[in-house]
């Protein structure tokens, strides 16, 4: 499924976003990028100022890139957590966005508030980033990286 030139997925940080929601889906996208380097894309973290970035329970995270520098991406994966409630009322935000539906194909998140991903547990990131995986490079690809990262979601009784 490779393509001429790099594609760039990114994960948006912003204050408060829920830890596992970022980090789940980069611990999936990074592996395969890092294994799979062939198949031409690159993860990187996004926020609007760049820099620092505290999440929900205190980790902070450090963004590749603001918005302003940011690559054209391919993929931006939206995580959830607190952080979201303020910025439902950011029309810059909103706006920022709204701009990214226009040149961004495929636009994803980890929503807290969706009832089926809180039945499907924490690992919601990592399921919707092995999806991405799936989509973006085949069954095959995403298997490898599950097992590259040691990842199975019904594991035996």
């Amino acid at each position: 499924m490779k393509t001429s030139g790099t594609r760039h997925i990114g994960i948006l940080l912003f204050d408060d976003a829920e830890e596992l929601d970022a980090v789940g889906p980069w611990e999936v996208l990074s592996s395969w990028t890092r294994y799979f380097p062939d198949d031409g894309f690159a993860v990187s973290c996004i926020s609007q100022a760049g820099g620092r970035v505290r999440c929900a329970k205190g980790l902070v995270l450090q963004a590749h890139h603001s918005y302003a520098d940011a690559p054209p991406l391919e993929v931006m994966v939206y995580p959830g957590g607190q952080g979201t409630r303020p910025q439902l009322r950011d029309e810059a935000q909103l706006d920022w966005v709204r701009r990214q539906r226009q040149d961004v194909p495929l636009m994803t998140s980890v929503c807290t508030g969706s009832l089926v991903y809180a039945a499907a547990g924490v690992s919601a990131g990592i399921d919707m980033a092995l999806h991405l995986v799936m989509r973006l490079a085949g069954v095959e690809r995403a298997r490898q990286v599950r097992r590259a990262i040691q990842y199975d979601p019904a594991p035996p009784v």
